[in-house]
């Protein structure tokens, strides 16, 4: 483990429509220089939306804000805040900017001009009773026509709602597709969905196929784009066991790096879905002492639109643990998995992960009293852990070893939200999540949110000189 010092540190729908909260954010980036492919040119984008929908359908017993930044720009970059009214304060460039959001639906934050490329929003989600309990956050996302989202569950004590969020200014329609352990759901409520401009629909998903205990959902917006989410809260009684927002996976693929599950896990599954074709997947973890085959899924024979779900035995869950599907045809995959932690037992889960792309940045909240890096590449590389900006910019470099898991330890607590970045040095597909530990109601809350790469830059194939005659 290594660790880091600075001293600054988604037959019956019931849809439940709102408002929500639109941040701007202005400014002027200074991109770091562009080192293209030898066939393609990467350039920075002149504007960029973030969209934050993981929101509770109740907010009672729930603190939510959203936590927005830029790496770099001018001292005099704005942030504008509309709810009942405008509000306009200075942000200072790698600066976190944090705005109460309780009672929105969603929140969009937008970045436009050299500011775009490196704008980071990050949300999340607090419970504020013992029967709230719990903390959740997770990376804003640009919205879409095509959202894969694994996780949450409705057996007893447990909720999930799927919320779509349109913050265009014009409706978007949607189909939804759920796949649970018993196949494709054929409710043909599901297609056609309005949703109205600058407002959300909501699904809980028992509505659709109820006492599950993982799902996996598409969302296609077959007009407009959304940004999909799913929340899931634990219930025991009057007790809580905990809340998580479910972020994307990855588009279906033949290989897809779930993870990563931290120490302490328990109640570990990895679910998988072949949409609409038969295959075979084969399952393995990914630990400190290497890779190796998970017992009973070496080659799962896996039927056409049915989502298959491998439990993890919690003595297979020894350190740090990732998950590596590999399939003959595409699939989507996920994890889902609780953490402990000083007796309070929190909900979590693990999408498909991309690699990192240039940096991927995120924000820690100053609550947090405990925030650890977890790492991992398919070949020995380094990365670049960065904290603040300017002058009081701190820059460490760590060392990655090929398929091991890297802890890296940041430094938290001090009551003030701080901006980090991963940027990766050399060779190597990197990938990773930010375990996030905070007090919550007589216990510590865990959130592991995936590490998800900037999104502000797009790769233009070369355009073939003309020939002459």
């Amino acid at each position: 483990m290594q660790t880091l010092w600075w001293r600054r540190p988604r037959d019956r729908v019931a849809l439940l429509l709102g408002s929500f909260v639109v941040l701007t954010i202005g400014g002027q980036l200074l991109a770091p220089a562009v080192q293209p492919a030898p066939t393609t040119v990467v350039v920075p984008i002149s504007s960029l939306a973030l969209v934050c929908s993981s929101l509770p359908a109740d907010t009672a017993g729930y603190s939510v804000d959203v936590k927005a930044a830029l790496r770099a720009g001018r001292d005099d970059a704005k942030v504008q805040v509309q709810a009942k009214r405008f509000t306009t304060a200075a942000v200072t460039p790698g600066a976190v900017r944090v705005v109460p959001v309780s009672k929105a639906a969603a929140a969009l934050i937008t970045a436009s001009g050299s500011a775009a490329p490196q704008l980071v929003a990050d949300a999340a989600i607090t419970g504020t009773s013992a029967s709230t309990k719990g903390y959740a956050t997770y990376a804003c996302q640009p919205p879409s026509a095509s959202q894969w989202l694994v996780g949450g569950a409705s057996i007893p004590g447990r909720t999930a709602v799927l919320t779509i969020a349109n913050v265009d200014d014009a409706p978007a329609t949607v189909n939804v597709e759920v796949w649970t352990d018993q196949g494709k759901s054929g409710a043909r409520s599901l297609d056609g969905i309005e949703v109205p401009a600058h407002s959300r629909a909501q699904l809980p998903l028992a509505l659709v196929e109820p006492g599950r205990a993982v799902y996996a959902v598409h969302v296609i917006a077959t007009s407009g784009q959304v940004s999909s989410s799913i929340v899931d809260r634990g219930q025991s009684g009057l007790a809580s066991l905990g809340v998580d927002a479910v972020a994307p996976s990855n588009e279906p693929g033949t290989q897809q790096f779930v993870g990563i599950i931290p120490d302490g896990a328990t109640d570990a599954r990895i679910a998988f879905v072949s949409p609409g074709i038969p295959t075979t997947v084969r399952v393995s973890l990914l630990t400190q002492d290497g890779e190796f085959a998970l017992a009973g899924a070496e080659a799962v024979a896996v039927d056409a639109d049915k989502l298959n779900v491998v439990d993890i035995p919690n003595d297979a869950m020894i350190g740090d643990v990732a998950v590596i599907v590999r399939a003959d045809d595409p699939v989507v995959a996920g994890a889902t998995f609780s953490v402990s932690i000083r007796g309070g037992k929190d909900l979590a889960s693990a999408p498909s992960l991309t690699p990192i792309y240039r940096a991927a940045s995120f924000t820690v909240d100053g609550t947090v009293s405990k925030a650890t890096l977890l790492l991992r590449s398919d070949r020995d590389t380094s990365v670049s852990v960065v904290s603040g900006f300017g002058r009081a910019q701190q820059r460490n470099v760590v060392e990655l070893k090929a398929d091991r898991i890297e802890r890296v330890t940041l430094v938290a607590g001090s009551g003030s939200s701080r901006l980090f970045a991963i940027e990766p040095l050399l060779d190597g597909v990197v990938t990773g999540a930010v375990l996030l530990q905070r007090a919550s109601v007589g216990m510590v809350a865990t959130s592991v949110q995936p590490l998800i790469s900037i999104r502000g830059f797009v790769a233009v194939p070369p355009v073939a000189p003309a020939l002459s005659r």
